[in-house]
């Protein structure tokens, strides 16, 4: 789900620069597409952070993952997404820590 996320933010970079020439209606539907699109992709990132085995920490942040994935996809919550979006990355950062430390 990270390289599909990460394919489909350089599609949606590339998209804006070309659009740069074309009205400011189209604007509106790339960050409407944009939104619907990375929230698809961070529920289904959600639930493989969800499945982690790694104790209590990387079920909170599929909760998360998946709450702000639904909030960006449905549109109307993305303010409400962007919220939780702080504490969601904070929460991975630490999942990373986690990780790095047991490899360690």
């Amino acid at each position: 789900m990270s390289f599909l996320m990460i394919i489909v933010h350089l599609i949606f970079e590339i998209s804006e620069i070309v659009s740069v020439n074309f009205d400011g209606h189209l604007d509106y539907l790339i960050w409407i597409s944009r939104a619907v699109t990375f929230g698809i992709i961070m529920v289904f990132f959600g639930l493989g952070i969800f499945k982690l085995h790694l104790g209590n920490l990387p079920k909170v942040a599929g909760v998360f993952e998946i709450l702000t994935g639904i909030c960006f996809a449905t549109i109307f919550l993305s303010g409400f997404g962007l919220i939780l979006l702080i504490p969601l990355e904070l929460l991975e950062i630490l999942i990373l820590h986690k990780v790095i430390s047991k490899i360690n």
